[in-house]
């Protein structure tokens, strides 16, 4: 049986011994298409959740003032390297920053981080690197 079949959106059709699935609209979508689409949506969730610089799945975002997010060690890493004569900058927009000082907590973006890896761990697949 679907994993989706106990959700609003979705039941389960007992006539039917090829495991597909309704939708609201009366359709019927089998369990392997179900299974792909799932797959490719938590694919753009988790590109969605990766930090720009080491392109990993954020751990301990953080953000800032232009609302660019990225891992803590890797913005506290990069804006470590900067010039000593040039003013931090973000490393996405270029816009100037007060260094390690800019940085703001994302707790939001961390809720979105752990759920998508508890849906990862669910549907036995594997975090975008």
């Amino acid at each position: 049986r679907s994993k989706l079949s106990s959700t609003p959106a979705f039941r389960m059709n007992p006539a039917n011994t090829e495991e597909e699935d309704v939708a609201e609209d009366g359709s019927l979508l089998s369990t392997r298409v179900l299974c792909r689409t799932l797959q490719k949506e938590l694919h753009n969730m988790g590109k969605a959740l990766s930090c720009p610089l080491c392109l990993s799945t954020y751990r301990d975002a953080v953000t800032l003032p232009c609302c660019h997010a990225y891992c803590r060690s890797c913005l506290t890493q990069a804006l470590a390297t900067g010039s000593a004569r040039r003013p931090p900058t973000c490393p996405c927009c270029q816009q100037r920053t007060a260094g390690r000082r800019s940085l703001t907590d994302a707790p939001k973006l961390n809720e979105l981080v752990r759920a998508y890896k508890l849906a990862l761990r669910h549907f036995g697949l594997a975090p975008v690197r």
